[in-house]
């Protein structure tokens, strides 16, 4: 399993550390993107849906994406935005409107939307391909 390290990271001598590591960088909290797409190995890209709402403040899908086109390749992936206490319906809309190739989004579920749902009892699979497709992404074979 790969381990991504929460950003921001200060001071920022310790964020130069960790090059060669795997990053996750917030749309809500992105001032460390720029560093580690230099230094790090690859990037999770948060929507950052839960840290508005815990902020009060509107999530802008439309800024989420287009922040998150130019960076989003391999291996870089996106978690695709979710609507925070949402219905299992809101969940499904916004897996299915994900702009991008499905292979760069993972979607997200909450305990008390989906936990005991069928439609959350697909996420296992979901994990276990990422988990596979991680690790045979970062074998180095030469």
């Amino acid at each position: 399993m790969i381990h991504y390290h929460g950003t921001p990271i200060t001071p920022r001598s310790v964020l130069e550390t960790l090059a060669g590591e795997h990053f996750c960088i917030s749309y809500f909290e992105p001032r460390d993107l720029k560093t580690c797409l230099k230094i790090g190995q690859s990037l999770m890209l948060d929507n950052g849906a839960f840290s508005c709402k815990t902020r009060g403040v509107p999530f802008d899908l439309r800024g989420f994406y287009d922040w998150i086109d130019p960076i989003l390749a391999h291996p870089h992936w996106g978690v695709v935005p979710d609507v925070i206490d949402g219905t299992i319906e809101q969940q499904r809309e916004m897996t299915a409107t994900w702009p991008f190739p499905k292979s760069f989004g993972i979607p997200v579920w909450h305990r008390r939307c989906c936990w005991r749902t069928k439609y959350s009892r697909r996420r296992p699979t979901k994990i276990r391909r990422l988990r596979k497709r991680s690790f045979y992404s970062n074998l180095n074979l030469s």
